[in-house]
């Protein structure tokens, strides 16, 4: 990897990868993105092999190493499925529409 380009530079990003960016960010972006039915209260679970089975078709349509992919959205697309896997992060992350954490 060159220095002029660091790994999060989003300049290098297709207009595809900004638009998965920009639909993972938006307010319950992590559901739509991954297909996953929004629970209708804190008390339901989601689909934990439905959320599997997308969260892997993505990730590996996303995965840097691919020619389709980019690190960017690879991060946040890893960051949806962590959210919506842990249920105290996904009843923040349902709270408020969007996630603030950024701990990755």
């Amino acid at each position: 990897m060159s220095s002029e380009h660091s790994e999060t530079d989003i300049s290098t990003m297709s207009e595809s990868d900004t638009q998965v960016l920009m639909q993972l960010m938006a307010p319950d972006g992590y559901y739509t993105y991954l297909k996953i039915p929004k629970p209708a209260s804190d008390k339901d679970e989601i689909d934990l092999v439905l959320l599997k089975k997308n969260y892997r078709k993505l990730s590996l349509k996303h995965h840097p190493d691919r020619a389709t992919g980019h690190v960017e959205t690879f991060r946040a697309l890893n960051r949806a499925h962590l959210v919506l896997l842990h249920s105290k992060l996904r009843q923040q992350y349902d709270l408020l529409g969007i996630d603030l954490e950024e701990d990755h």
